[in-house]
């Protein structure tokens, strides 16, 4: 499958094009950039010789079978458009979009080329999230009685981030920019979708404390900041036990019988941090940061050859947008939003709605 990679920013450079060079049965022959310095870098890194300025042009190449849909948010849908209009089969980064009108406009456009959509959810690939998925699958966990996740970094305490990382109407901020990770987990371990969510914000959406209710009844809970220490983890809780997940070890399942000061419980902990074979499985495909996009570009491609069914389609996406724009508008209204009912348009943070324009 040869694919082309619009937009060089990070996630391109350290997550897709490190992925793709590991998959024997996929080439990337052209990438796109409007950054001429950036396109040049990241063209001679990975040996890429067709470099354009300009996605129409890499969409122009008929050599290009799938692409791979890397620019900022608020050009999502103009860009993945643009390509299913030209045929290519279609990989896009999270979010799906800033909106349900502009969503709408994507989805039709999908349906009328009749390609292969792929919405990249790289968190929901991490190998201990979904061996963490398995045991719920299971039953280790008997019956799920909550989940609790933290998302955080702190981008936005470097001077060189990009401006539109702060702005959630752009595709910035803790809840777009970082927290539908998390949102997506809610609903991968638990198989289930969101019913319902009620979000707090502090600040220009810095930081955001977002609760939820499932469709099978399960609370939710998580917290993502982006100017703070790094930290992604989930803890599902259950009548048989808690059960701790990172992408830096195998999950950790503590019986509720399990006394935690004991030597037997302190020897489950030490095994569960070392895990040996997770860490060489990660190790061989690149990392624990490359490894999850090795797994999602395997199975897109496996779509696009063979036919099989991709993990967050169109119709998942949708579900996803709903839920993100939902969270959203619970910061401005202060009471839960109804995934359902969630609005079409994507509520501003309450510094940008404050600002003239």
């Amino acid at each position: 499958m040869r694919v082309g990679v619009i937009g060089c920013g990070r996630v391109a450079r350290e997550g897709h094009l490190p992925a793709l060079a590991r998959l024997k049965d996929v080439e990337v022959v052209a990438v796109a950039d409007p950054v001429d310095a950036r396109l040049e870098q990241v063209g001679a890194s990975f040996g890429v010789g067709r470099r354009h300025r300009d996605h129409a042009e890499l969409l122009g190449d008929p050599t290009v079978e799938a692409v791979a849909v890397c620019v900022p948010a608020e050009a999502h849908v103009e860009v993945a458009s643009a390509a299913a209009a030209a045929g290519k089969q279609v990989l896009l980064e999270k979010p799906p979009a800033l909106g349900l009108d502009e969503w709408d406009r994507l989805e039709a456009a999908i349906a009328e080329a009749r390609i292969v959509f792929m919405l990249g959810m790289s968190m929901r690939w991490q190998e201990p999230f979904r061996a963490a998925r398995d045991l719920v699958r299971d039953g280790r966990l008997g019956r799920v009685l909550g989940i609790r996740t933290v998302l955080s970094n702190d981008w936005l305490q470097h001077s060189d981030v990009a401006d539109w990382r702060g702005e959630r109407r752009r595709g910035g901020g803790a809840l777009v920019e970082m927290g539908v990770h998390h949102l997506d987990l809610w609903r991968f371990l638990l198989d289930t979708e969101v019913e319902e969510v009620f979000a707090i914000a502090q600040g220009d959406d810095e930081s955001l404390a977002v609760s939820g209710r499932m469709e099978n009844g399960v609370p939710t809970s998580s917290f993502f900041s982006q100017s703070t220490g790094q930290t992604n983890e989930v803890e599902i809780y259950g009548e048989a036990g808690r059960l701790t997940a990172t992408p830096h070890c195998a999950p950790r399942l503590v019986p509720v019988s399990t006394r935690p000061w004991t030597l037997d419980a302190k020897l489950r902990d030490l095994g569960s941090v070392i895990a040996l074979p997770h860490a060489v499985r990660t190790r061989r495909e690149g990392g624990f940061f490359v490894a999850p996009f090795v797994a999602q570009w395997r199975q897109f491609a496996a779509a696009v050859r063979g036919g099989a069914a991709v993990e967050v389609g169109v119709d998942s996406a949708r579900r996803l947008l709903q839920t993100m724009l939902a969270a959203a508008e619970s910061t401005h209204t202060g009471r839960p939003i109804r995934r359902a009912e969630a609005p079409r348009a994507l509520a501003p943070a309450r510094a940008e709605s404050a600002s003239p324009g």
